[in-house]
């Protein structure tokens, strides 16, 4: 009894890295939590149920918690723009920036790591280093902190005086 209610404990401190949590509230009816396509972390399966890392722990946390939660389905952006309006109140798997930390709550402690990868077609492209992204067409995940954060690949692409284009999608199964 006391490992489930030290797991629970630690499930509910460390849900909101890379997790906004805006308004959130025991005594609330209902707690929306936006949902995207992100699999194997995120996502709505066929049946439209939130399927993932992420609806698995927050359902569980909800359970653990008596909370009655509400997942709504949208784009990255369309989610990001609920959060800030106050429409949803937690926007998992998000990563933290000085910008996003002067709207929005964050825990300390993470739960869930996450980076990006280059993809490149072998038939396509002969590629050793970044500036073989020289003319080239990236697709990316638009407003992601991996393409438009300060590290992100926008960045570095600058940085090493690389022109490339750059070509936004709302899902990464788009990007693909």
């Amino acid at each position: 009894m006391k490992n489930r209610h030290t797991f629970t404990k630690f499930a509910l401190i460390t849900l909101c890295v890379f997790c906004f949590c805006q308004n959130l509230r025991a005594d609330e009816s209902v707690i929306k939590v936006g949902v995207y396509s992100n699999p194997p972390k995120i996502s709505i399966d066929d049946t439209g149920h939130a399927v993932g890392f992420w609806p698995e722990l927050i359902t569980y946390i909800a359970g653990q918690e008596h909370w009655n939660i509400e997942f709504v389905w949208g784009s990255w952006e369309d989610n990001l723009e609920r959060l800030n309006a106050g429409e949803i109140n937690i926007l998992p798997d998000v990563a933290v920036t000085d910008t996003r930390k002067e709207h929005f709550q964050f825990s300390r402690e993470a739960v869930l790591l996450n980076w990006s990868q280059l993809y490149i077609n072998k038939a396509v492209s002969d590629f050793h280093s970044i500036f073989d992204l020289n003319g080239k067409k990236v697709a990316v995940l638009g407003h992601s902190v991996n393409y438009t954060g300060p590290e992100g690949i926008r960045d570095l692409v600058r940085k090493f005086n690389v022109a490339c284009t750059f070509v936004e999608f709302d899902n990464y199964a788009d990007v693909f």
